[in-house]
């Protein structure tokens, strides 16, 4: 669903979508939104116009979990089977799982600020590490075994350290060593990192839905007006205003400046359960 700031806008199976389950939504710098369609592939809307990729168009396979871009403007997917990446001839190319060590099955990814892909699955070891120009995968060992599917997204603060989003709460590699951090225990669901550097946390923990943001050593959160199970999706338009879609509660938004979470009205338009944002 698209919303303008007056009405919403749905698109649905046969719109333009080849399937129902859509686990990731990306806006790229030229404006195409892309959807990851679990089982049916990834979808392009493009000046009113709807693109289509499966295995015929060159996907590793079409249980595509998440699509991103890279500072060089490359779309990239994270798919069961490994990640690929769609280059300046509109062809894919692919990296299967089983030369990302340590991984298992990819689940989620993200870019550091120098371009690489960081990749996170629900066995993995550590932080898996894709430097696409030297083609380098490095490893980096957590100590143990954690599930990093729970989290969609993996971002990066200012400081430079990167965070997943796992089944025990935030975790936090910084370049040397790994810390549970952010005060968030619980499952965090989430990872959002906005244009200032703020890194936004969600998921849920004993009290229930919750959003953490965090700049630097400050840390707020964002808990009241929240109702429902879990935050499963976050995120922050240009003017500030953040959302977040709760499992069993609906879409809310809160206001620049506003202390609570308002709740959207329950509309046909707005998905009953919101993946992805």
């Amino acid at each position: 669903s698209r919303y303008d700031g007056v009405s919403w806008q749905s698109y649905r199976r046969g719109d333009g979508l080849q399937g129902t389950s859509v686990t990731s939504v990306f806006s790229d710098r030229e404006g195409n939104v892309w959807f990851a369609q679990y089982g049916s592939g990834l979808a392009c809307l493009k000046n009113g116009h709807w693109f289509q990729y499966t295995e015929s168009e060159g996907l590793p396979d079409e249980g595509v979990r998440q699509v991103f871009q890279t500072k060089d403007g490359v779309i990239w997917v994270v798919c069961r089977s490994g990640i690929a990446r769609l280059n300046a001839e509109n062809q894919w190319q692919s990296y299967h799982r089983s030369k990302l060590p340590g991984l298992g099955e990819p689940y989620t990814a993200g870019v550091d600020a120098q371009g690489a892909v960081w990749i996170g699955g629900p066995s993995s070891r550590g932080g898996v590490r894709f430097d696409y120009s030297s083609r380098r995968v490095s490893v980096y060992e957590l100590g143990q075994t954690v599930d990093m599917s729970k989290g969609k997204g993996i971002g990066q603060d200012r400081d430079g350290a990167i965070w997943f989003g796992t089944g025990i709460g935030a975790v936090r590699f910084d370049g040397s060593s790994w810390s549970l951090a952010g005060g968030f225990r619980g499952v965090m669901s989430a990872v959002y990192g906005s244009e200032d550097g703020t890194l936004y946390l969600a998921g849920r923990d004993k009290e229930g839905p919750l959003v953490v943001a965090t700049l630097g050593l400050a840390r707020e959160e964002i808990r009241y007006g929240l109702s429902g199970e879990a935050v499963t999706a976050v995120t922050r338009t240009r003017d500030g205003t953040l959302w977040a879609g709760v499992k069993g509660g609906g879409l809310f938004r809160r206001n620049v400046g506003a202390g609570a979470w308002e709740v959207q009205e329950k509309r046909r338009e707005i998905p009953r359960r919101i993946l992805a944002m």
